[in-house]
């Protein structure tokens, strides 16, 4: 990805309990920025989407993490992220 550009991927939250999950916070580190579809809960069976934006700001790997805070026991849970940001071409 050359610096300075974007590069989105979007996943699903699925609740598979059959009770409301309780959403504190989405967030994400380094490089890589989201939006989301979510809000405080999620019904039981019922999912949400997460997009994940990698805009690198320098060349080389970029490593981070989605981290999603919430009711579940073992909350947060965690994916990582990498990306690698290259020189844009000049023309």
């Amino acid at each position: 990805m050359a610096v300075g550009s974007g590069n989105s991927l979007s996943l699903f939250l699925r609740n598979l309990g059959s009770t409301t999950l309780d959403i504190s916070s989405i967030a994400t580190s380094s490089y890589f920025t989201q939006t989301n579809t979510c809000g405080d809960s999620l019904a039981g069976g019922s999912n949400c989407t997460i997009t994940v934006t990698f805009t690198p700001g320098v060349t080389g790997l970029a490593a981070g993490r989605l981290t999603v805070t919430d009711s579940v026991t073992g909350s947060p849970q965690t994916v990582a992220l990498t990306g690698t940001g290259a020189t844009p071409p000049y023309f």
